[in-house]
């Protein structure tokens, strides 16, 4: 295995700045609050798991594209094994690139659906979001991936905002990383700030264009 792994490091291409596709799996814990009735806060854990698919193109210089697509289960008290699935689009713009890394910066719509989004009308929420990609190379077939989207606009019952972020770490072909998302939910009576937070662990195969 080991003996496999370094030759692909050894014939691997050169890794592109910006052009960049992955697929791979996680699994995460959910902790948050959520409204009950009225007023009434109650708390909540569960976990997840997911398998997700994100790519990037660049046909021009300086513009390109991205699409992100998961898929996956949560285990919530109120929607046990619940299916989530999330599709994101957007359009990037290159702010910096050379052959040790870039920074990418990008805004476009994104859909997601699952029994756990308590604040949203039937599980389903809309949004168009700003996100911010950077991307380091210190040395050959090893990368640093920072990531970063926010929501700017989201539809649903009650007033959210939802922050993602990534880390990971690549040589070769793979990927291993961290993430955590965080969703600021404000309403009820009295008005108050319910939040859900997801922190999880992946692992990936990445291909860099």
């Amino acid at each position: 295995m080991l003996a496999t792994l370094t030759l692909l490091a050894a014939t691997a291409l050169p890794m592109s700045p910006t052009e960049f596709a992955r697929i791979g799996g996680s699994v995460s814990t959910v902790n948050g609050s959520r409204l009950i009735g009225q007023g009434t806060r109650q708390g909540y854990r569960g976990t997840a798991v997911a398998l997700d698919l994100e790519a990037m193109r660049f046909p021009s210089e300086y513009a390109g594209f991205e699409i992100g697509l998961l898929w996956g289960g949560t285990a919530v008290p109120w929607g046990n094994k619940a299916t989530t699935f999330r599709l994101e689009g957007a359009l990037d713009a290159i702010l910096l690139a050379s052959p040790r890394g870039s920074v990418i910066v990008g805004l476009g719509p994104g859909l997601e659906t699952g029994d756990r989004l308590w604040w949203s009308p039937n599980g389903i929420r809309g949004n168009v979001g700003g996100l911010l990609r950077t991307r380091l190379f210190p040395a050959r077939d090893v990368a640093i991936h920072a990531n970063a989207r926010l929501d700017l606009f989201a539809t649903g019952d009650l007033a959210s905002r939802t922050l993602r972020s990534e880390l990971l770490f690549g040589w070769a072909l793979g990927m291993v990383g961290v993430h955590w998302t965080r969703t600021w939910i404000t309403g009820g009576a009295p008005n108050r700030t319910y939040l859900d937070d997801q922190l999880g662990v992946s692992i990936s195969l990445g291909i860099h264009g």
